[in-house]
């Protein structure tokens, strides 16, 4: 399934039951099938191929059409469609949010998540859009109408405090890149976020959280975070039981 691009000049001769194009480089968009025209590519004798050909499709349209089509079947990864619903106008509110969060992580250079972003497909020791999303949709709530610029120097200082605190003290701070253990990390958030506004008011500082995740990683046991699971509701437990162990000591 293929749209036609402006320059390749696309024309279909209904009398003649012919098309005509210019055999030029990306004369089509391919909208579905890309590894069937791979396995084609290595063929040794020539193949007649069924094609559908669409023509005058805005990018908006051929992003649209690619989203259905592998919403609708076995498609592409979950972080391309993400990717790509900017362009087809297809995010909501909360989608849009989330993207441009993630886009800030990925950009600054202080930030805590800095290089260790994968937008489109999933790396080795990179969060994917997907998790991302997975992980701070429930905090959209919690951050109330901020913009995501503040959410940003809030949560980053968040990131930061508890790698200094809790990973770092204990070598641990490749794991904030493990899927489960990000999870678990965002979903702590809400949690010492209050102790930092009982404590020290609106101000989300890194010292602020800092004072929380020191504690916090002086009493943890290393285990549940270097060997997790794949369920991350445990760790938020276990953090949330270290916190408390703070203020009753």
């Amino acid at each position: 399934m293929l749209s036609a691009q402006e320059e390749c000049e696309f024309v279909y001769n209904s009398k003649k039951k012919s098309i005509s194009f210019l055999p030029i480089n990306k004369a089509f968009l391919i909208i579905d099938g890309q590894h069937r025209v791979y396995g084609f590519r290595l063929a040794k004798t020539a193949l007649r191929v069924p094609v559908v050909v669409y023509e005058n499709l805005s990018k908006r349209d051929e992003s649209r059409l690619f989203i259905d089509i592998n919403s609708k079947q076995k498609g592409v990864p979950t972080e391309l469609l993400l990717d790509i619903k900017k362009m087809a106008e297809y995010e909501n509110d909360t989608e849009q949010y989330l993207r441009e969060l993630f886009d800030t992580f990925s950009s600054e250079n202080n930030s805590a998540l800095y290089n260790r972003l994968s937008a489109a497909n999933r790396q080795k020791g990179k969060i994917t859009r997907s998790v991302f999303n997975t992980a701070v949709k429930p905090l959209v709530k919690v951050f109330g109408s901020r913009n995501t610029d503040e959410i940003y120097e809030i949560f980053n200082s968040y990131l930061v405090a508890f790698d200094e605190g809790v990973l770092k003290p204990h070598n641990m701070s490749e794991q904030a890149f493990n899927t489960t253990v990000f999870k678990a990390i965002a979903g702590f958030f809400p949690v010492i976020t209050a102790r930092v506004k009982d404590r020290f008011g609106a101000i989300y500082s890194v010292d602020n959280y800092f004072e929380f995740t020191e504690i916090i990683g002086q009493r943890i046991k290393p285990d549940k975070i270097e060997n997790p699971t794949n369920a991350y509701k445990p760790i938020v437990e276990h953090l949330e039981e270290s916190l408390k162990r703070e203020f009753t000591l």
